[in-house]
């Protein structure tokens, strides 16, 4: 398996799974925002439908509702902003408001700590470079493991 038989047709397979994941993720990311799209193409048959919102970043805060977006979609969710500051981080789940076209909440989590995630994933970044530099290096146009 770890052999330099077919290490081509290895190194394109696991690229395109790399890619293949890559685009999953990026899928999913947008798909929880799919249901209020679609609620608002047919708002009458949508009434009262369940709408979940993932980790969606408070746009704007209002009296009686606020609004999320996640990759440039906005969506208004009618419930009580209280605590909610723009740049916020929260999940919702809700259901479908024909009449008004907006999300009204039932529930929502506020992800507090979620800064802490994106400093943890750029620490895990650096270290992986400074482990590879530590344990590879380049000789004679190759990468070699250091002995």
């Amino acid at each position: 398996m770890l052999s330099d038989r077919h290490r081509g047709l290895k190194i394109a397979l696991l690229l395109g799974l790399l890619a293949w994941l890559s685009g999953a993720y990026g899928e999913g990311a947008v798909a929880s925002l799919y249901g209020y799209w679609k609620a608002m193409a047919n708002p009458v048959a949508s009434d009262g439908r369940s709408i979940f919102l993932s980790i969606v970043r408070v746009e704007a805060v209002y009296d009686d509702h606020y609004v999320v977006t996640k990759v440039e979609r906005q969506v208004p969710v009618i419930g009580d902003p209280t605590g909610l500051a723009p740049g916020d981080t929260v999940s919702v789940r809700g259901h479908f408001s024909a009449e008004r076209q907006a999300v009204v909440e039932d529930v929502r989590e506020v992800h507090h700590l979620r800064f802490l995630k994106r400093i943890e994933s750029a620490l895990g970044a650096l270290l992986s470079v400074v482990y590879l530099g530590w344990v590879f290096r380049v000789r004679d146009g190759r990468v070699v493991v250091r002995a």
